[in-house]
Formats: structure tokens, sequence, C-alpha cells
């Protein structure tokens, strides 16, 4: 399989065992957090380096590249808290929303040290700021079969042939 398909399986199997389904955080934010999860799934699967620089969006060097998987590997220890922080937030809604926007600040945008920022400089900040996601992740993770635990198939099609995953496996810049 490619590995970039079962990095997205393996993606959405983990995403949805370690915070379920994430309606409740907005498409933009559950779109950002499948990310951190698919881009751990590749750091840390089969891709070779040369597919996981393609994968990333990292074409420059070696160096390049071992940042970014450093950058991927925080992200990962710490956007289960950050979810749980925005889930708890959910009785004030005006609270809410800036927990959202603060997790946004920090892994989309990557805004170093964000939460020690004020609302209009991380806004700035935003706007110079370049995103590499994939639109519409976790939605096309939702629509995945899961992965094979216990006997289960690995794909949904009879015979154990794998479903079409389109452009899953590329790099796409919002």
């Amino acid at each position: 399989m490619d590995p970039c398909a079962l990095a997205l399986r393996q993606a959405a199997d983990n995403l949805l065992m370690s915070l379920g389904h994430l309606d409740d955080l907005g498409p933009e934010l559950a779109d950002t957090v499948a990310n951190v999860y698919y881009r751990y799934a590749l750091a840390t699967g089969t891709a070779n380096d040369l597919t996981l620089a393609f994968a990333l969006g990292t074409f420059v060097d070696g160096a390049d590249l071992r940042a970014e998987i450093g950058v991927i590997m925080a992200q990962q220890e710490y956007v289960d808290d950050m979810v749980s922080a925005v889930r708890r937030a959910r009785h004030d809604p005006e609270l809410l929303e800036r927990m959202k926007l603060l997790t946004l600040d920090t892994l989309k945008f990557r805004i170093a040290n964000a939460a020690t920022k004020s609302a209009v400089r991380r806004s700035l900040e935003r706007r110079l700021a370049k995103t590499h996601e994939i639109t519409g992740l976790y939605e096309r993770m939702l629509a995945l079969p899961p992965l094979q635990r216990q006997g289960r198939p690995l794909s949904a099609e009879p015979g154990g042939q794998d479903v079409a995953l389109g452009e899953f496996g590329t790099h796409v810049e919002s």
C-alpha cells in the first residue's frame, strides 16, 4: 500500500481513538488537528525521505526536513491536551472561541509563543504565516474504513483491494 495512503488510514484511526469526533471544534480546527495526526503518521511510518518531503511540502534539503519532523513531533505531543483545553472551555462561548483561535495560531499558523502574545500581534503574524494543510482532511478521514484490527479487513472493498484515495498523499497549501 502507498505509504501516504497508509499514513492517512493510521492517522484517522489514531485520531478517532484518542479524541473521538471533532465536530465540536468546528471545521477549521478539526482539519488542523487531522493534519497534525496525518503528518505524524507520515513522519513515523514507512515513507522514505523523498516521499515524506513531497507529502509535507518540504522540498529544500535534509535540514529543512529534519526541522519539520521536529515540529511534527512537538505538535503531536501537545495536540490532545490542547483539544482537551478547548473542550473544557465549552461552558463559556467567548473563552471557547479564544481557545480555538489560540490553538489554530499554535498548530496551523505556527506562531511561536502564541500564548504570550496579544490577539492583535497574533492576528498580524497569522496574515504573514504560510500554512501547510490539506483542506477537508478531517471529513476525508471520517469517510475512510477503519484500519485492520482483530481480523477486520484493511479495506472496505471485497477481496481486500484498496479503495481509491485520490490526492490524499499529496501536499496542499492553503
